[in-house]
């Protein structure tokens, strides 16, 4: 009895290596956020400032890219991702006493670990994620040193509907347009009291947004 109970464990073992696949995954992921709250402090800057030349940009796109793996089992994978998104956004002055041109930047990180489930049906993925996310942003404001000066971290989720192409039994891409749900707000009033001198009030962005992704699967492939 004890025998045949180890060979069924045996046989169940070795049809989930069969059918298991695991794939290295690498791409890009872009989103739109909702950013009102953090564009409306880009704005108080650029329209207090007398010799500027060229203003803040408001923060409409985030884009990076994605590394990972995901273990598929079937219809269902289970995937793990971390995601860099990143941009740098420029102002300059013009500083009328010597009449020269002062340069400030804004440097923004917004880095996601992520850890989701995934199900397939031919060529339409469905799927969500539990993430990590780190917003982190430095400035150097004309001639100061650059310093960190909003470093905020909380939990979100991403939910997709997407498309799965096999283009042979290694290799595969998947395109994913997607929903950014946050769980929580960063505080970004350090973004505030560095450009516009504002103290002692609280900024929150829970930065929301649609976007999509371009994947490369590199693995054992499902047969068409």
């Amino acid at each position: 009895m004890r025998n045949k109970g180890l060979s069924i464990v045996f046989c169940l073992m070795l049809g989930v290596q069969l059918t298991a696949q695991l794939n290295l995954v690498a791409g890009y992921m872009g989103g739109f956020p909702n950013a009102e709250n953090y564009n409306e402090i880009i704005t108080r800057y650029n329209v207090g400032q007398d010799s500027l030349l060229q203003a803040f940009p408001a923060l409409e796109v985030l884009n990076g890219v994605t590394l990972g793996a995901n273990y598929r089992m079937g219809v269902v994978s289970l995937q793990g991702l971390w995601t860099e998104r990143f941009r740098t956004d420029e102002a300059e002055s013009l500083n009328v006493a010597n009449n020269t041109v002062s340069t400030s930047t804004l440097n923004t990180t917004f880095r996601s670990l992520s850890l989701g489930v995934e199900l397939q049906a031919v060529n339409v993925l469905l799927g969500g994620s539990l993430n990590y996310d780190v917003f982190r942003q430095k400035s150097k404001i004309r001639t100061a040193q650059q310093e960190t000066i909003v470093l905020e971290n909380g939990w979100s989720s991403r939910f997709y509907l997407g498309t799965f192409f096999r283009l042979n039994r290694v290799f595969a891409i998947s395109i994913q347009p997607f929903v950014w749900v946050p769980w929580s707000e960063f505080d970004v009033s350090g973004l505030d009291n560095k450009l516009n001198g504002v103290e002692n009030t609280t900024t929150k962005e829970n930065f929301k947004h649609f976007g999509i992704s371009f994947f490369m699967y590199n693995g054992g492939q499902p047969k068409k």
